[in-house]
């Protein structure tokens, strides 16, 4: 969906992720021109554990400034440990595809 939108609406975004030797993983990073990067977790529950963010957490202070999402099925936004809980589609529009 996120390559989708970037390409309809013409925004250059560039998607990619990140992966440590040791399998520590980013699931997407998005390089938007003018905006710091989003890093984002993307999780399929409804409910994600705060845990399930840990290795993000660990990992965003290596690409600062950034912003740190976990997109779900969660209706309810939450903030835990500087990493905004969303449901994917409000996520989608707070990183500007909307």
């Amino acid at each position: 969906e996120s390559l989708r939108l970037n390409e309809y609406l013409r925004k250059d975004f560039r998607f990619s992720y990140f992966r440590t030797k040791d399998g520590i993983e980013i699931d997407m990073i998005v390089d938007r021109p003018g905006a710091p990067l989003a890093l984002i977790e993307i999780k399929s529950s409804k409910n994600p554990a705060s845990e399930e963010i840990d290795n993000l957490v660990r990992l965003k202070s290596e690409f600062e400034p950034c912003e740190a999402y976990c997109f779900s099925n969660d209706p309810i936004p939450r903030l835990d440990r500087g990493v905004l809980f969303v449901h994917w589609q409000e996520g989608l529009k707070r990183i500007g595809l909307s």
